[in-house]
């Protein structure tokens, strides 16, 4: 069922309570401050890169975010993907699955949510089960007014059929980039959300970037604290325990990064989910590959140089044999 609203999110059942007409906000952008610290701004550009480094741009981006309320790190990583796609003459989407707790920035942010030329945002709710919020959506990005660490702990038992969850899932999930910039310190909450993400993760990619940041200040969790205390308070262990014993992925930390803001440290762990063997489905990839081969070729095909790129390929294909499946690097944008 679809109604338009504006809402109050319930952590307690996951249920979100009708409060008024949508975008119906007397809130101004320039009553608020949304100034960013030059340590976050260099911040983003480390995540931003790690994240364009490790996820192929032949493939469509699904990105879990947190974003500002102006979406600039979203924004920048579309403007990145699609420039990186243009140069190899394929074109690739990059969509956006963003969270927002605070009604009053939720609306504001719907504003500013990337989206084509002329694309309208529009409000919906969604309901089935016991799965209750509602959000905002164009046609790049979806903006759920939702605790992000109540909704990483959806699972197949809030729905009354399996192929329920999976329609859910394919609707706001399959996440290939994962960024989760949180504003306080570790917590039972953010442990459960972690937790989570297993069933949320892509399992049609090898390799999904991710980052988490947090504030690293004295943990109240009594989980959190025992095991800070189990590998002598680096948090960075902590967060690589927490991603540990996952079904379908396993995690691998790359960097941390620390930095001081306002007087509060904040750190950063910076890292890759690869997609255990068995559960591996590149059948969907394949097929995106193989389109993407027949577009490169095209392109290609438009000017001499390209022809002769296109032969020498094809004659070097005939002689050591192409794998489509294994074919991730093959066409490189650096090349």
């Amino acid at each position: 069922m679809h109604q338009r609203g504006r809402a109050k999110f319930n952590t307690s059942n996951y249920a979100i309570e009708n409060s008024g007409a949508s975008g119906s906000t007397n809130y101004q952008l320039s009553q608020i401050d949304f100034s960013v610290s030059e340590e976050k701004l260099s911040m983003r550009s480390v995540i931003l890169e790690h994240f364009l480094t490790n996820h192929d741009p032949i493939l469509p981006a699904i990105v879990l975010s947190m974003p500002s309320v102006t979406w600039d790190f979203e924004k920048e990583f579309r403007k990145e993907v699609m420039s990186k796609c243009n140069s190899i003459g394929i074109h690739r989407k990059s969509r956006f699955i963003a969270f927002e707790n605070n009604v009053k920035i939720w609306n504001l942010s719907s504003a500013s949510m990337p989206k084509k030329a002329k694309a309208t945002t529009v409000s919906y709710r969604y309901e089935s089960d016991k799965v209750n919020f509602q959000y905002y959506t164009t046609n790049t990005s979806k903006l759920l007014f939702s605790d992000i660490n109540s909704f990483l702990q959806i699972n197949k038992s809030f729905f009354h059929e399996e192929a329920k969850f999976n329609r859910f899932n394919q609707k706001f999930g399959k996440y290939t980039a994962v960024w989760l910039d949180y504003t306080s310190q570790l917590n039972d909450q953010m442990v459960k959300g972690l937790r989570g993400l297993d069933n949320f993760l892509s399992v049609s990619v090898k390799e999904i970037p991710f980052a988490i940041t947090f504030m690293g200040q004295r943990e109240s969790s009594r989980l959190v604290e025992s095991v800070l205390g189990a590998v002598d308070g680096n948090r960075e262990k902590a967060v690589e325990f927490f991603l540990s014993n996952m079904l379908k992925h396993e995690f691998k930390v790359s960097k941390t990064i620390t930095y001081q803001s306002n007087g509060v440290t904040m750190v950063n762990v910076i890292g890759i989910f690869h997609t255990k063997d068995e559960f591996y489905n590149p059948t969907k990839l394949n097929r995106l590959i193989e389109k993407a081969r027949i577009e490169r070729e095209n392109c290609l095909l438009r000017n001499k140089e390209g022809r002769e790129i296109i032969e020498n390929k094809r004659a070097k294909e005939l002689e050591e044999g192409f794998d489509v499946a294994e074919g991730l690097n093959y066409f490189s944008y650096e090349e």
